[in-house]
């Protein structure tokens, strides 16, 4: 949309931002005439609004053929470029950052000004006097580049769709209007990348990323600890279904608080629960609804006038998705073939279930009546019926995954499963499915790698412990690491005690 250059308003002695917008050569002069509005747009709205939380402009310059925004100067860091040189956030930082681009979102609508592209790429934080990596700093909305005023006829033409794909609400990729519903949705999608280190949806181009937007449910977070429930109400296909601005406020100041029970009891409505990691597969395949026909035909005619404001393959946050069976987990870890025999199968482990905990290992006992045994100083979060454990110092992690209406065939569960997941995670390579010998357990596993960013290896052990009961061991490491975790994996299977 343009280029942002640091200057120095030499009248009133200070640092300012000043936008040159640079449109494409060769723009026939009606093309450039809107691409001038567009500017003018741009400048009335941000202007209209009143907040900390939302970038100052200070003037409009036209002159000499060429536009300028002068705005205040701020960081020159986004909520992209933290998550990309860390990593994911907590749950608590990610609350706060919430409450703070809320209020911009808040003083934007009060203002009559919808945003249309909220993303990590236009949130910008830090500043002077702000820590090393941002967060806690000020946090600003920016880029107001393709916001629409109520009533301002010069607005997107019809038929034609903008916004970066995977933080376009459903609504909007199926070429419907813009609401305060739907820049909330772009905002828990925001927030999910900065919790989970990637968006709710991502596939390989806008057309796949925006079908999967318009026609699959967000998969759940893994990460996100107490926000789960609101990143799930935000995220509904739905937007009446979505919760309030004022709900999710309250909901991000219990969690920025560190009021994690108060926040749970006071969940806003969810979409329907997902589904566990081993479910019941279906035995036929699904034939598509014609309301679901419907709306990718939609989504067809109108992505053929599609223009996105930034590449089409948005990079906002970390592209690491971790390649659980039917869900996106978080993960800051990137993927390739590893070096070693990939069909190698992991070794098997000792028969004794229960035994002592080794040095270096503390046992977790998990409120559902599981134990297991992990690297001392691991940390342990829950969503749903998935514990995950995490090694603070790597991105290595243990998710234990329940179910009570296991299948009888581990084997040709994991099969199931493989070929949706293949689907959804990058550069998926298989490695093998077959039986494993655990215990006096009926047991399968499943290794395979992906690349999310950094090359990752998963093994994924299947157990049915009971006719009721059954549990998934997902181990991901970095493939480079994978030959010398299999001993920490071992001990892991060695200790499993499943409830009784």
């Amino acid at each position: 949309m343009g280029t942002v250059w640091a200057a120095r308003d030499e009248v009133l002695a200070r640092d300012v931002a000043a936008k040159e917008v640079v449109p494409p050569p060769g723009l026939a002069a009606d093309d450039r005439a809107v691409w001038r509005e567009r500017t003018l747009r741009e400048a009335r709205a941000a202007a209209r609004i009143a907040s900390p939380s939302v970038v100052t402009v200070f003037d409009a310059v036209d002159s000499d053929e060429r536009l300028w925004i002068v705005m205040e100067r701020l960081g020159t860091q986004t909520l992209a470029d933290v998550l990309h040189a860390r990593g994911p956030l907590t749950p608590k930082e990610t609350a706060v950052i919430g409450l703070a681009v809320l209020d911009g979102l808040e003083a934007a609508h009060a203002a009559g000004v919808l945003h249309r592209d909220v993303k990590p790429g236009n949130v910008m934080v830090g500043g002077s006097g702000s820590d090393a990596d941002g967060v806690g700093a000020r946090v600003v909305l920016g880029d107001f580049g393709i916001a629409r005023l109520d009533g301002d006829p010069s607005s997107t033409g019809s038929g034609v769709v903008m916004g970066s794909p995977p933080y376009l609400a459903p609504e909007r990729a199926q070429g419907g209007p813009a609401t305060p519903a739907s820049d909330l949705w772009s905002f828990g999608a925001t927030l999910y990348a900065a919790v989970e280190g990637h968006p709710p949806y991502q596939r390989d181009g806008a057309l796949p990323t925006l079908a999967a937007i318009v026609s699959e449910d967000a998969p759940a977070p893994l990460a996100a600890g107490p926000l789960a429930p609101l990143l799930t109400g935000l995220l509904s296909r739905d937007p009446a279904a979505r919760p309030t601005l004022t709900a999710t406020r309250e909901q991000l100041a219990r969690v920025a608080s560190g009021d994690v029970e108060q926040a749970a009891a006071h969940e806003p409505p969810p979409a329907a629960a997902p589904p566990p990691v081993i479910e019941k597969p279906e035995q036929t395949p699904r034939r598509p609804s014609r309301s679901l026909l419907a709306a990718l035909a939609a989504l067809a005619a109108v992505l053929v006038a599609l223009v996105v404001a930034v590449s089409l393959g948005d990079t906002d946050a970390p592209q690491d998705l971790a390649g659980q069976p039917e869900e996106a987990a978080p993960s800051s870890e990137p993927t390739s073939p590893p070096a070693d025999d990939p069909s190698e199968p992991a070794p098997s482990e000792p028969a004794d279930a229960g035994a002592g905990v080794p040095d270096g290992f503390e046992l977790y006992e998990d409120e559902t009546g599981f134990s297991v045994a992990v690297p001392e100083g691991w940390e342990a979060s829950r969503d749903q019926n998935r514990v995950r454990l995490d090694d603070p110092d790597s991105s290595r992690y243990l998710l234990v995954d329940q179910t009570d209406d296991p299948q009888p065939d581990p084997v040709q569960d994991w099969r199931n499963q493989e070929e949706s997941v293949s689907q959804r995670l990058p550069g998926y390579e298989l490695i093998s499915i077959e039986p494993v010998d655990y215990r006096d357990f009926d047991s399968a596993d499943w290794q395979f790698t992906f690349d999310p960013g950094e090359p990752t290896r998963v093994l994924n052990r299947n157990v049915i412990t009971g006719p009721d009961q059954a549990y998934a061991l997902y181990w991901s490491v970095p493939a480079a690491e994978y030959d010398e975790s299999l001993a920490t994996f071992g001990v892991i299977a060695e200790t499993f005690t499943p409830a009784s």
